[in-house]
């Protein structure tokens, strides 16, 4: 894995340590999404959740957030609209990252947005969720995974 450049991280840290909230969207960002190969293990979250591993550069950006306690949220937009992943997802967030950390359920991307505003930070993979959320007025960190190494959008970063 390589880590950020000094500019780079300076800047992440200064957006970090600006948030009221830092938002990781869980897919592609703190975990590689994992796609079931059935119907069946589309609907098991306890299986699922057992291929899900944490992605390197997510974890060092998710380790540097911890720096900033009570700040972190993770969002996990649900697949299915019953919620069945929420118990699966607090043991593997519990396995994989210790404390008891602060998670929202949503059924849909887009309401992500109700939780944007100032001084919130949404770290995203996704560069329509990372729209969206500025469109609400919140402020995002866009990243692209590309060979181990995370490449973070500047002009994204919390505006001061």
């Amino acid at each position: 894995m390589t880590i950020p450049h000094t500019k780079e991280l300076q800047q992440i840290y200064k957006s970090f340590q600006s948030a009221d909230k830092i938002f990781f969207n869980m897919d592609d960002v703190l975990v590689e999404s994992y796609e079931p190969a059935s119907e069946e293990e589309m609907i098991d979250w306890e299986l699922i959740f057992t291929k899900t591993f944490p992605l390197p550069q997510g974890m060092f950006l998710w380790n540097l957030a911890t720096l900033f306690p009570n700040k972190s949220v993770i969002v996990w937009t649900a697949k299915d609209s019953k919620m069945t992943c929420a118990e699966p997802l607090q043991n593997w967030i519990r396995d994989n990252l210790g404390a008891k950390i602060e998670v929202i359920l949503v059924s849909h991307p887009k309401m992500t947005t109700y939780l944007s505003g100032p001084r919130k930070l949404l770290i995203d993979s996704s560069k329509q969720n990372c729209d969206d959320w500025e469109s609400a007025g919140g402020s995002t960190l866009f990243i692209q995974h590309q060979e181990e190494t995370v490449c973070v959008d500047e002009h994204q970063l919390l505006r001061s």
